[in-house]
């Protein structure tokens, strides 16, 4: 998850020449309700785009999870939810402003709020 975190920062949401518009999902997601009307169909493929999407961050975090690199306590369901709105809030952000140290701060955060579930023993062997 860090890795995606990362990779979404630094290549999707920096890369103004091959993503020019800014993030894709978030620019979907401020016209959905123009989209819900216009064409429901493809406003439901973008919500179950949403859905895979935290699923696949909920998938890892179960695996890691599984193999004590995340607390027991942790809820990943919860966490794969606050980890895709934090990322949709990244986004706007950035869009609005285009500070590559807001961007970086904001992201850095999430990173750290997924970094503190790590589980201590997996930290200390790292």
């Amino acid at each position: 998850i860090i890795q995606i975190l990362e990779n979404y920062r630094d290549r999707y949401l920096a890369d103004s020449r091959d993503v020019p518009g800014g993030c894709i999902f978030v620019r979907v997601s401020l016209e959905s309700s123009d989209i819900a009307e216009q064409w429901p169909g493809i406003a439901s493929e973008i919500g179950e785009g949403f859905d895979r999407f935290k699923a696949m961050l909920r998938r890892y975090l179960d695996h890691a999870k599984s193999i004590g690199e995340v607390k027991a306590a942790v809820d990943t369901a919860e966490t794969a939810d606050m980890v895709f709105s934090s990322m949709m809030g990244a986004s706007v952000m950035y869009g609005m402003d285009r500070s590559r140290q807001n961007l970086d701060r904001n992201i850095t955060s999430i990173i750290q709020y997924v970094d503190s579930n790590r589980s201590q023993i997996k930290k200390e062997a790292s």
